[in-house]
């Protein structure tokens, strides 16, 4: 579910601004996910 981080970084390229914006998202993405799988068993 949702992008991998090196893919996001392949994306965003050198945006450094941009970058802590989808590394953050990512993470915060990836606990969503950890919440739903928890929520689902």
């Amino acid at each position: 579910m949702g992008r991998t981080q090196s893919q996001w970084e392949n994306v965003v390229g050198a945006d450094s601004a941009s970058l802590k914006i989808v590394k953050t998202y990512t993470y915060i993405e990836s606990l969503t996910d950890s919440v739903q799988i928890v929520v689902t068993k």
